[in-house]
């Protein structure tokens, strides 16, 4: 080491010495800094499919536009090994597509929670004896929301399914009180 070449006199073996462990520190940030642009592309271009698969680029394209041609610049950066300028580059275009999908992740967060509740009207009036079908079919569009939002983040499809969860309500409490009636 350095200090026991310095210890013994040996300044020139320290000085080499330092140099190469500057040399391998210097190596070792930069593969740290290309490893991480790395991730952050990959995950640029992961939440770029996912405004795509929730329609962002239609409905707000201007905002989408923007994010995509950042996209463009960090891979120009990536390309050119300039890791800082890539780095900072993807975490602006990344978050971007994040704030632009929050919202319709929280409405249909909310979605979810609201087709919880409507399983509760429909256990309250009486489903589960008169009309189970209608439980079942609302426990698994619940669980099909939960998914999208979760596993998928398909929030738009996720809004979609809670519709249908509104109309599982409303049929399955109409069967129930068309039984009730028969009883």
């Amino acid at each position: 080491s350095a200090p026991s070449q310095i210890n013994s006199g040996d300044t020139a073996g320290a000085a080499a010495t330092a140099k190469e462990a500057s040399t391998q520190s210097s190596d070792l940030l930069e593969n740290t800094k290309q490893q991480f642009a790395g991730d952050l592309k990959d995950k640029t271009n992961f939440w770029i499919g996912k405004a795509k698969l929730n329609d962002i680029d239609k409905t707000d394209s201007a905002r989408f536009q923007k994010v995509n041609e950042d996209n463009q610049s960090g891979l120009d950066q990536y390309g050119k090994q300039k890791w800082d300028a890539a780095i900072a580059t993807f975490q602006k275009a990344g978050n971007d597509l994040q704030d632009m999908l929050r919202n319709l992740k929280n409405d249909a967060t909310a979605g979810l929670e609201d087709a919880k509740a409507l399983k509760e009207d429909l256990l309250k009036e009486g489903a589960q004896e008169n009309a189970p079908e209608f439980v079942v079919k609302m426990n698994s569009q619940i669980e099909e929301i939960q998914n999208l939002i979760t596993r998928d983040n398909n929030y738009q499809q996720a809004l979609l399914v809670h519709n249908q969860a509104r109309q599982t309500k409303s049929e399955g409490i109409t069967q129930t009180k068309q039984v009730n009636i028969r009883l």
